[in-house]
């Protein structure tokens, strides 16, 4: 409860209190590491995490989120397909670092093979590349963003597909001001003269 009310304070009084509470799950699933990562609690994440036995004692939802490339790698060595698993909210680990802009974790991800165009399992049905574009939004991080967006790209990421609601990635990225990486997503229109039956005068016949 003290996680979901935002109330620090509470928080780590609790997690000095009770330090097993490193692997404490959350409601939503997955842990309340995670959680407090994601509700933007950095200092009651980093306590949860200390809580444990190790650094790099946790799930790939949580190394991808939190941009902890060496996690990520440990957390696919021990379970190598787990880049598959939606985790909480409906997203999957490429969302995740994606929406932080964590170009290193996501890059060993999609190594893996991580799906560079999979839509999270919820309403929203966001793409990475959606994902990557509310983060931009969210942390008005730029730079990590577009290079985020780069890589899922060179990965095959199709910038064509939509969300819930009909917006490409591009088009997120426009609403929200985010001009370089509306730019970046845009995808070109067809050149009608590359396809003859599109092109009466480029088809004799």
């Amino acid at each position: 409860m003290a996680v979901r009310a935002g109330d620090t304070t509470r928080c780590l009084e609790l997690i000095e209190g009770a330090p097993g509470l490193g692997h404490a799950p959350s409601r939503r699933g997955g842990s309340l590491a995670l959680e407090a990562y994601e509700r933007e609690l950095p200092a009651v994440a980093e306590a949860l995490m200390g809580a444990r036995s190790s650094g790099l004692d946790l799930d790939v939802h949580e190394a991808a989120a939190m941009g902890l490339p060496n996690g990520v790698r440990a957390a696919l060595t021990e379970d190598p397909l787990a880049f598959e698993d939606a985790g909480p909210a409906g997203f999957f680990p490429l969302h995740r670092a994606a929406y932080r802009g964590h170009v290193n974790a996501a890059l060993f991800l999609l190594e893996a093979g991580a799906e560079p165009t999979a839509r999270s399992e919820n309403g929203a049905r966001l793409t990475p590349l959606h994902s990557a574009v509310a983060g931009m939004a969210r942390f008005g991080d730029e730079g990590s963003g577009l290079e985020t967006i780069k890589l899922l790209l060179s990965a095959g990421a199709d910038a064509s597909v939509t969300m819930e609601g009909g917006w490409t990635a591009s088009e997120a990225a426009e609403r929200d001001g985010l001009l370089a990486a509306a730019s970046l997503l845009r995808t070109p229109d067809p050149d009608p003269a590359a396809d003859p039956a599109a092109n009466p005068a480029a088809n004799p016949a």
